[in-house]
């Protein structure tokens, strides 16, 4: 008992020393008592675990918006119209026909443009018309296949062509323009389908079957075709012919059966003179319609036939003609009819060396001529 208050009592007295001496800033000592070891104590400091400092926290940059794109409206490239200008190339011929004047119109007058021929009647225009155009050739110079003779173009030639872009092939003759007149003899519009139309019947007259006169090149001299060898027959017929022009056979002249043979007997003749041949070409008015011959107003119809030879230039020549006759006032179709004889009168004219036979029918013939009595 006594042991234990020493023990306490010495440690009290220790801890007042070393407070007294200005121990009390220094770090805290821990003193325990070891049993059994008659007081002894041992001292452990204690260590202040030290703070770790905070990381100070690195403040985040504000995200920048990002401003929408506005989208690029894509540029449409701008359409090229389709090219519909259309190049017209060809040649003039009666012979070549150099030096002359090309002019392209529209069947109502609009001018497409000029151009002029070569030396050797070529000629190549572009234009920007579109459809249906004319094309007129007048002036120049030619030589003359009959004659030798240079000539001056005083008849104007034509044809008709389609303009729809690209080129095209147009041709101008005598033939072609015959073609034209007889097309376009009444107020029609001038179309090429009514040209191409007339163009093969005119064809088929001349001994030209299968050949389309607008593009067609007609070879009149040195190894000729028989396009060029019609065109000569046409300047032979001329220079035996002294009284006929260009004009006359280039036109709708030729109005009567006996025109259509007279002419043929002509032709043939000079054609045969021209080229050193032997042939007939017989002009039988399928290519040639006339219309508003005799007195009409009525309903009636009538065919008739005309058959029989006819001499002209020492030539004689058969014929057949195959009329249909509407319109005929009355309801005769007999030569006792006074309309009929009237149409006939006008259809055949008067022609020396005649030798015809006509008969009457109450039917029309295949491919009879039309006659319209108005």
């Amino acid at each position: 008992m006594s042991m234990k208050f020493f023990t306490l009592g010495s440690i009290a007295a220790a801890t007042l020393a070393l407070a007294g001496c200005g121990g009390g800033s220094d770090p805290v000592v821990a003193t325990t008592a070891t049993p059994g070891t008659g007081g002894t104590t041992a001292t452990t400091p204690t260590t202040p675990t030290p703070v770790t400092p905070v990381t100070p926290v690195t403040p985040v940059t504000p995200v920048t918006p990002v401003t929408p794109v506005t989208p690029v409206t894509p540029v449409t490239p701008p359409v090229t119209p389709a090219n519909t200008d259309t190049t017209l190339t060809g040649s003039v011929v009666k012979g070549p026909v150099g030096s002359a004047t090309v002019t392209v119109k529209k069947p109502d007058g609009t001018a497409c443009g000029t151009t002029t021929t070569n030396a050797a009647g070529q000629y190549s225009f572009t234009t920007a018309c579109i459809g249906d155009v004319i094309v007129e050739v007048t002036g120049g110079s030619y030589t003359d296949e009959a004659t030798n003779l240079i000539k001056t173009l005083t008849t104007p030639l034509k044809t008709v062509v389609s303009a729809t872009g690209g080129t095209v092939n147009a041709v101008v003759t005598p033939l072609t323009t015959i073609a034209f007149s007889y097309a376009f003899s009444s107020s029609n519009a001038a179309t090429k389908a009514a040209f191409d139309a007339q163009a093969v019947k005119i064809a088929t007259q001349f001994g030209l079957a299968g050949v389309n006169l607008s593009t067609s090149l007609p070879s009149v001299t040195g190894v000729t075709n028989a396009y060029g060898n019609a065109l000569k027959g046409i300047s032979q017929y001329l220079k035996d012919n002294p009284a006929q022009t260009l004009a006359a056979v280039t036109t709708a002249t030729l109005k009567s059966s006996a025109d259509f043979t007279n002419f043929g007997t002509l032709f043939s003749a000079a054609y045969n003179r021209a080229n050193a041949s032997n042939i007939t070409l017989n002009f039988d008015g399928a290519a040639f319609n006339f219309t508003g011959t005799g007195a009409g107003g009525g309903s009636g119809t009538c065919g008739i036939s005309q058959k029989g030879t006819i001499t002209a230039a020492n030539i004689t020549v058969p014929i057949s003609f195959d009329y249909c006759v509407s319109g005929i006032a009355g309801s005769s179709c007999d030569a006792g009819n006074s309309a009929l004889n009237q149409s006939l009168s006008a259809a055949s004219g008067v022609i020396g060396g005649a030798n015809i036979v006509t008969t009457y029918s109450a039917t029309c013939a295949p491919g009879a001529i039309s006659i319209v009595l108005k």
